[in-house]
């Protein structure tokens, strides 16, 4: 068995964060080996040292004959409020960095609420637009770009990996998209 086993098992399984320090320290250790082995599929790996996590995803790479490789890990479309989270997570995670007041980014259930509302249709049924909310927190949850705190039910942190999926060029773009999208549904229903 190879040395570097560890980090690849760990890597197929998901992300791998510092907080993991064995398999962290073999990952770093045999990163080269780890490149290579996952270069032949061929998967990227890709190692945020300073943010403390690594991930796979598919490499951007043709063939030697000029063909795709075929997509190993696959992409999930996300739905519109999904979307609209994760963009808005992110340009809390850059507001939060840029006061460098904490290396940690906490919201409140109902912050995220109040943060997603402005980009909604607006709904005579409050009760129906909480449970879209509280449905789009749980898949951002489990896609791994939020994390629930501990005895904490009601307050989140934004994992620092959602850097890698969103640029910082791409929030403000985006989210002027999401605006205008929400006003021409209003013109609509209008």
């Amino acid at each position: 068995m190879k040395n570097y086993a560890p980090a690849l098992a760990a890597l197929l399984k998901g992300v791998v964060y510092d907080k993991h320090r064995d398999v962290w320290e073999n990952l770093l250790q045999y990163e080269s080996d780890v490149k290579r082995h996952f270069g032949d599929i061929p998967l990227e790996v890709c190692i945020d040292k300073s943010e403390g996590y690594a991930f796979l995803k598919n490499s951007d790479d043709k063939q030697d004959d000029g063909s795709d490789f075929p997509s190993i890990i696959p992409r999930r479309p996300l739905s519109y409020s999904v979307s609209l989270l994760c963009l808005l997570l992110r340009k809390y995670l850059l507001e939060t960095d840029s006061q460098g007041q904490t290396t940690r980014a906490i919201l409140a259930k109902d912050e995220i609420v109040n943060m997603m509302k402005p980009f909604l249709q607006d709904s005579s049924n409050e009760a129906k637009q909480t449970d879209q909310i509280e449905a789009a927190i749980n898949k951002v949850e489990k896609e791994g770009f939020l994390r629930k705190l501990k005895n904490e039910n009601e307050l989140f942190e934004i994992n620092r990996i959602i850097k890698a999926f969103i640029s910082a060029e791409l929030v403000q773009e985006t989210l002027e998209k999401f605006t205008n999208y929400r006003q021409e549904e209003e013109e609509d229903y209008a």
